[in-house]
């Protein structure tokens, strides 16, 4: 599926327009691969946006997003990469990429899925967060801020972690797996081709876990002999976010619901035995556990959350 819009004058900042405040909508365990559309219209980069984003490149993760004078809650990383004026990320409800000082972009077209507010349209914060982007950066006391009359969004620059960075069981050999050991049904054709895959266990199942790479992906995989399920995502969102599901098969539910915990926030997690019973970096999720989001905060400041979804 691809989105058009028409040409649209060339100007050196952009004015989104006014209108209901959005948000960050449920986070999903499966992204679809949607098409990319090409917007048709732009204008040349002026010199004042290529100075400002000279010493801009490289990742960038969203810490302030204020909309028609409201400060919106971010319920999930939303990160930005620059490389000299090519700029690219994720708004609340696509991804989109294109150059600073252009208004020519490329956007996914998942569409935005609406908040439990029904005057919430997210929508508007998306073509607003897009538009201040695109309009070019300042960098101040080591942050990235776009600003236009309606919107203004603060950015922190962050390393971009690997996959052995958040899970040194990655680089333990004793813990190395197979994926002969993943049950894998008839049906679902093979295995993906990890390029490392650790071993992890918990005294509290007979079920067992592993920590795959695939490619740019870090995968949490849960296996018995009759099921297995896995949730993947990019190590950079890995480090920040993990949710908590239930692994079934196909009569349903077959009662082991986890969570992958990366290293730095095992500690925290597990001064919260109320959520359940953590093992290396499995969580096992306690009966009765409420479904929703829960905040974890390193010292060093980086903050983690841990979505708990599935539960009856």
């Amino acid at each position: 599926m691809t989105t058009s819009h028409p040409p649209m004058p060339c100007r050196r900042t952009e004015q989104p327009r006014p209108g209901r405040h959005g948000m960050m909508g449920a986070v999903r365990l499966v992204v679809p691969l949607v098409a990319f559309a090409l917007l048709l219209a732009g204008c040349d980069s002026g010199p004042d946006n290529e100075t400002a984003a000279g010493d801009a490149d490289g990742l960038w993760l969203l810490t302030t997003l204020e909309f028609d004078d409201e400060l919106l809650p971010l319920d999930e990383p939303l990160f930005l990469e620059v490389d000299g004026t090519e700029v690219g990320g994720d708004t609340v409800c696509n991804r989109f990429g294109g150059q600073f000082g252009r208004r020519d972009h490329t956007a996914t077209a998942e569409g935005c899925e609406p908040d439990d507010d029904p005057t919430i349209d997210r929508h508007e914060v998306q073509d607003a967060m897009i538009a201040a982007v695109l309009a070019g950066p300042r960098i101040s006391d080591g942050r990235l801020t776009f600003t236009t009359s309606s919107t203004r969004l603060v950015y922190e620059r962050i390393d971009d972690p690997t996959a052995v960075q958040l899970f040194a069981v990655l680089d333990d050999e004793t813990a190395a797996a197979s994926t002969d050991e993943i049950f894998l049904d008839p049906e679902a054709g093979r295995h993906p081709d990890y390029e490392g895959l650790a071993r992890l266990t918990h005294p509290g199942t007979a079920a067992r876990f592993y920590i795959g790479v695939d490619g740019e992906l870090v995968c949490f995989i849960m296996s018995t002999d009759r099921a297995s399920s896995s949730s993947c995502q990019r190590p950079r969102l890995a480090a920040r976010r993990s949710w908590a599901f239930e692994l079934a098969n196909r009569d349903g539910p077959v009662g082991v619901h986890a969570a992958l915990i990366p290293d730095a926030f095992v500690e925290a997690v597990a001064a919260r035995p109320d959520l359940g019973q953590i093992s290396g970096n499995v969580l096992l999720v306690a009966e009765g556990t409420a479904a929703g989001r829960y905040r974890f905060e390193e010292p060093g400041g980086q903050r983690f959350t841990l979505e708990v979804i599935g539960l009856p």
